[in-house]
């Protein structure tokens, strides 16, 4: 069930531009998939991670470097763009037998059972399933829906992502 069309280019207005730092369990999950390959062209090895605390000022307090050869790994692993993962993730399971993709829905009403749940959909289909996974980020409806509570906390924390382009590549 996904809210929006899928992006047929990167620079898309609706594609996500961000990346993810996927880890060496992940790319092993990636490979089981058969969706490695795929990836790989596009993957960029992560062999250091830096880590800045900056506080509450502008100016970094500490910074903490984690290199992969310090634990005998090549790399921690691979960042992905995440545009790119989702196009390749969609097209393995479009490739399935007995799967569906719904675009341009949300979850409204979600109904556990024993054996199943049922789903209803924002135009009103409701589908029937034995696994739910809620992949809909922190906000997410499924888990609202299911009655998951959680605990929030600030710990003072952001993160900043972007992308750059040049007219000259």
């Amino acid at each position: 069930i996904e809210p929006r069309k899928l992006p047929k280019r990167e620079l898309e207005a609706s594609a996500d531009l961000r990346s993810t730092a996927y880890l060496v369990k992940s790319i092993e999950i990636f490979k089981e998939a058969e969706v490695w390959k795929n990836l790989r062209k596009h993957a960029e090895k992560l062999k250091v991670m830096r880590i800045c605390d900056a506080g509450q000022t502008d100016k970094i307090n500490k910074e903490s470097y984690f290199d992969s050869t310090e634990i005998g790994l090549s790399q921690f692993g691979y960042n992905i763009p995440n545009w790119l993962t989702k196009k390749v993730l969609v097209s393995k399971i479009k490739s399935l037998e007995k799967s569906q993709i719904y675009y341009g829905n949300k979850v409204v009403k979600l109904l556990n059972y024993a054996d199943r749940s049922l789903v209803k959909l924002s135009d009103g289909k409701i589908i029937s399933t034995k696994l739910i996974v809620g992949a809909d980020g922190k906000n997410s409806d499924i888990r609202f829906l299911s009655n998951i509570k959680i605990k929030k906390w600030d710990d003072v924390q952001d993160a900043i992502a972007f992308v750059t382009t040049h007219e000259k590549e």
